[in-house]
């Protein structure tokens, strides 16, 4: 009985030990920068709903959209990432999260901030793309270490968003705050683009013969 070889299932661009230098690094600041977009308008919502108009008890839609944006983009968007080019399809999505921060900091529509904010959910879950990704181009050895350091990352930006935000919106109104999410997703562009090889899956049915 011959089996097919499941080492040939996914097609791996460049080999693992010639990733370039400062990979690991790389994709950690990338991901930790992406996820703050998530969370940077939570301490901010009392401000939003006053200049846009929501009720106060309606203003936690804000958070509650970006969440579900969140959670649509793992259900539809993450699993892509078997199929198509890895990093193609990270700034794909980053760049929904692009435009959706413009629009939240320039809108006076609170319908069409409330779209954005839904939006802004479904460009964050280029950090779930990135994620598996630097793993499978990871050396084996370094795997573990390769997802504990990127999941510090992750963490890092959570934990940075919130005063971060708080602190823009003082200083300079909480429009900034999303001019700010929009230079962190060109920023995590040119990071991607610059220092992330490429890696393209190929989906194989194993067959067994006898």
């Amino acid at each position: 009985m011959a089996r097919s070889d499941p080492s040939s299932d996914v097609n791996v661009s460049v080999p693992n030990d010639r990733l370039p230098a400062g990979f690991e690094f790389a994709v950690a600041c990338v991901c930790g920068a992406i996820v703050a977009n998530l969370y940077f308008a939570q301490p901010i919502v009392g401000e939003i709903a006053g200049t846009l108009g929501f009720a106060p008890e309606g203003a936690g839609i804000i958070v509650t959209l970006a969440q579900l944006g969140y959670c649509l983009g793992l259900l539809l968007l993450v699993p892509l990432a078997d199929a198509l080019e890895n990093r193609r399809l990270a700034l794909a999505v980053l760049v929904v999260g692009f435009a959706a921060s413009i629009t939240m900091a320039l809108t006076t529509s609170p319908t069409l901030f409330l779209i954005a904010c839904f939006c802004i959910g479904v460009g964050s879950v280029s950090v779930q793309i990135l994620l598996p990704y630097a793993a499978a181009l990871s050396d084996p050895k370094r795997q573990g270490l390769m997802v504990g350091r990127v999941m510090a990352g992750i963490l890092t930006g959570i934990m940075l968003s919130r005063p971060l935000s708080s602190l823009i919106t003082g200083l300079l109104g909480w429009r900034s705050v999303f001019f700010v999410s929009a230079a962190i997703c060109l920023g995590a562009a040119v990071l991607i683009l610059a220092r992330m090889p490429a890696r393209q899956p190929e989906s194989k049915l194993g067959m067994e013969r006898c």
